[in-house]
């Protein structure tokens, strides 16, 4: 009797081990210039522990509602993407002003819409 809740305990310990391994898939030990910025984007408050557990906290540098700024592995997109609570990630780059070369300028002023109504 002893010898099957032994055996069945040791089963449940190693079943766990190996779904917390697999969830734990990030990788965390390449070089400071094969790292990228990613935006991600979760479903709700377990992706951004998710993100936060496999990146680690201190990978992640900007964090509003479900949206999450984090500087990781490259290899780590796939990763997190085959997360049920992830909906999507993207490199996070640079914004910059669109080049106006060749576009035509018009004379007229803009007109402003009041949404509000009259004052």
């Amino acid at each position: 009797m002893i010898s099957r809740s032994y055996t069945a305990f040791i089963i449940c310990v190693l079943s766990f081990l190996v779904i917390y391994a697999k969830s734990e898939g990030c990788i965390q030990d390449c070089l400071d210039n094969e790292k990228v910025n990613f935006l991600i984007y979760t479903e709700n408050e377990n992706g951004n522990a998710f993100v936060k557990v496999c990146l680690g906290s201190d990978a992640v540098y900007t964090e509003y509602a479900r949206i999450m700024g984090a500087t990781s592995c490259k290899d780590n997109k796939q990763i997190l993407l085959d997360h049920s609570d992830i909906k999507y990630v993207e490199p996070d780059g640079e914004v910059h002003a669109l080049d106006t070369s060749g576009s035509v300028e018009i004379d007229e002023p803009m007109i402003s819409i009041d949404l509000n109504g009259p004052v």
